[in-house]
């Protein structure tokens, strides 16, 4: 049993060790081709591609029908009491439902984007590239929907590079090998994501769908996986609200050019989200698994091991940034000198995220879908209207402004509301 037991530790690190690699490669990836995008394209184009990935990301989001984390709930939480062929049956119902929704989604982008330029953003021009945006939408959710379920089977590395990784290392390539416009970087990230879906499903398919159940195992109802993307559905697109609904507004009312500025400024920041992101990735399976079978003492170990993850990992980003700003800047060729200040505001929303992580992934492994739905919404609201106040007058510093803003709000509620729900309910338990 020991001998079990030191193996399968031996593996569940060497799979953390592969979901920060991925992290790592994904990071560098997309600093790249953020970098390349902005040179090779110029300011105007790279604002193009720049509207156009928050475009994808809020209908794409959408399309998903916050069915993500349900997903990684259900596989994980299921096989973790012996009821594999339950957990088969999420995984395949949601990955078809989630498929004909982004088809769908992607034909109404491609039909309506002469309007949307036109009238949305006063650049007809953006045509081309919001038509080919629409080809991304099914290609990158089914990549999503194949990530969620690996991380539900503990499988966090390869998640992270089906889901983030190999399609802008894929772009960063293309950008160097040869010349190409928004438009060609869509189709190609398209495609990218595409293969990234066939790979994620060809190792979803080699895993074990069969098996015993735990000695002692109780398989209680664990709840409707559309129930619980129907709750978690503005969850996610607060998320993604928060990095497309500013780099939107700021296109709405200001140029391309300050497009670009604000949008390499906000990823340059978002680093340390995506390392906050990989390491709840990393530890969604165990708190799911954890919870389902009551053994708080073990999730509790999870939380502390994820927090001091974040710590290592995420402040020396935090510090370097905010010290480096213009040279990190200029070597993206952000093309406004507001870019620092930009970054700088946002690095304090990102601090904020840091030092409380996790606590989203938490809740939603735990069954707190409802709470985490009321917080989204309420940021949701005020993102909104933060940025209609302060995107008009200050352009990418006062989306800046809103959008830290809401990150720190979004952190400390996850926190509070973790501390009364999840932590009273296993400080009763343990005490019991």
């Amino acid at each position: 049993m020991t001998s079990l037991a030191a193996d399968d530790g031996w593996r569940r690190a060497l799979r953390r060790s592969g979901a920060l690699a991925g992290r790592g490669l994904e990071a560098v990836g997309k600093f790249l081709l953020y970098a390349l995008a902005a040179r090779e394209l110029g300011a105007v184009d790279a604002g193009r591609f720049f509207l156009c990935l928050g475009a994808i990301l809020m209908i794409a989001t959408l399309a998903r029908l916050g069915l993500e984390r349900p997903l990684t709930r259900h596989v994980a939480a299921e096989r973790a009491v012996g009821a594999y062929r339950l957990a088969r049956q999420a995984m395949l119902r949601g990955g078809l439902v989630v498929f004909a929704v982004s088809v769908a989604a992607g034909v109404v982008l491609w039909s309506l984007s002469p309007i949307i330029a036109r009238l949305g953003f006063h650049q007809p021009e953006l045509q081309a590239p919001l038509r080919a945006a629409a080809l991304v939408l099914p290609a990158q959710n089914m990549a999503y929907v194949a990530a969620y379920v690996l991380i539900g089977l503990d499988r966090a590395g390869a998640a992270q590079m089906v889901m983030n990784a190999v399609a802008p290392c894929f772009l960063v390539v293309a950008l160097l090998a040869v010349r190409l416009t928004a438009v060609d970087l869509l189709h190609l990230y398209a495609c990218a994501y595409a293969g990234c879906a066939l790979l994620g499903g060809a190792i979803i398919m080699r895993e074990a769908w069969t098996g015993d159940a735990p000695i002692g195992a109780s398989h209680e109802p664990l709840g409707s996986l559309w129930g619980a993307g129907r709750t978690l559905l503005p969850v996610e697109l607060s998320q993604a609200a928060l990095l497309s609904l500013p780099t939107m507004l700021v296109g709405v009312f200001a140029g391309a050019v300050e497009v670009s500025a604000f949008s390499i400024a906000s990823r340059v920041s978002m680093l340390v989200a995506t390392i906050v992101i990989s390491i709840g990735a990393m530890a969604a399976p165990g708190f799911a698994r954890h919870h389902r079978r009551r053994a708080f003492a073990e999730l509790r170990m999870d939380n502390q091991r994820a927090r001091r993850a974040a710590y290592a990992l995420c402040l020396p980003a935090v510090i370097g940034m905010t010290v480096f700003a213009w040279p990190v800047l200029g070597a993206m060729h952000a093309p406004l000198p507001g870019a620092p200040l930009c970054l700088w505001i946002l690095l304090v929303g990102q601090l904020a995220f840091c030092l409380l992580p996790c606590q989203d992934t938490l809740l939603a492994m735990t069954g707190h879908a409802t709470v985490l739905r009321r917080l989204a919404l309420v940021q949701v609201a005020a993102c909104t209207i933060g940025c209609l106040l302060l995107v008009p007058p200050l352009g990418g510093v006062g989306a800046a402004i809103a959008s830290s803003a809401i990150w720190t709000f979004g952190a400390i509620g996850c926190a509070l509301a973790a501390r009364k729900l999840v932590w009273a309910e296993a400080n009763g338990a343990l005490a019991a």
